[in-house]
């Protein structure tokens, strides 16, 4: 299989139909913030109480971060998250579901997935994937 057809790259943003999103922003300006695709288990719809508590809680620094739920609009900047494959192991979305767990945050929560979240300036003409990401494991959504 030619390497091109194994970098496929989503227009838009998929977030799963039993899932949603929470995006960290550091509270300076910043080029780069973080992703995680938050997983409902099957027949489960997960609070934004919840989801809330669970990133007020756990996924972000108080002093220096915030996040949003829905995906933030930055004026006429363009926006990559870099996602591990599946079958690739997910090192910090399990550590964030394990610790979930722990605290009782995570009764409707089946997986937890880290991205990393990258911004490009207005005017600039390209992307390139492979100055973001390892092609062998990770995959690029544009939105």
């Amino acid at each position: 299989m030619p390497l091109q057809e194994k970098n496929r790259v989503s227009k838009k943003p998929q977030a799963p139909s039993n899932g949603t999103r929470i995006f960290v922003f550091a509270k300076l300006p910043s080029l780069s913030f973080r992703v995680y695709g938050i997983i409902a288990q099957a027949g489960k719809i997960l609070a934004k109480d919840n989801l809330k508590k669970l990133a007020a809680t756990m996924l972000i620094d108080p002093v220096t971060e915030d996040y949003f739920l829905t995906t933030p609009r930055a004026s006429n900047s363009r926006r990559a998250i870099v996602w591990l494959k599946e079958g690739v192991y997910d090192a910090e979305g399990d550590m964030a579901l394990y610790a979930a767990k722990r605290l009782g945050l995570a009764q409707e929560i089946e997986k937890i997935k880290y991205g990393r979240g990258h911004i490009f300036h207005p005017k600039s003409k390209t992307l390139n994937p492979k100055s973001l990401l390892n092609p062998l494991v990770e995959s690029l959504e544009k939105f």
